[in-house]
């Protein structure tokens, strides 16, 4: 994706670029653990940044229950992970 995301930009001369990623399998059975997760969203998140490709999350009814107000706790460390600003 991310190999993806430069090469279009070198391409194209557009410096941006929109893509989805998730860190769960929430399309698909959602059975990835929270530590999968927090692989996953380290690597990809981190490398975006590197990279100086901003991002967003998109589906957050996935980390926060509108009606309550609330993160959901225990996927709240994805979250964490996804919003690291220390990448190594």
């Amino acid at each position: 994706m991310i190999r993806h995301a430069l090469d279009w930009q070198k391409q194209t001369s557009i410096y941006t670029w929109i893509g989805a990623w998730m860190p769960a399998n929430n399309e698909k059975g959602d059975d990835y653990n929270i530590a999968e997760q927090l692989v996953f969203a380290q690597y990809v998140s981190c490398e975006l940044t590197k990279n100086n490709i901003p991002f967003a999350f998109k589906s957050d009814i996935k980390l926060y229950v509108r009606l309550s107000n609330g993160w959901i706790s225990g996927i709240k460390p994805v979250l964490d992970e996804i919003t690291r600003t220390d990448c190594m």
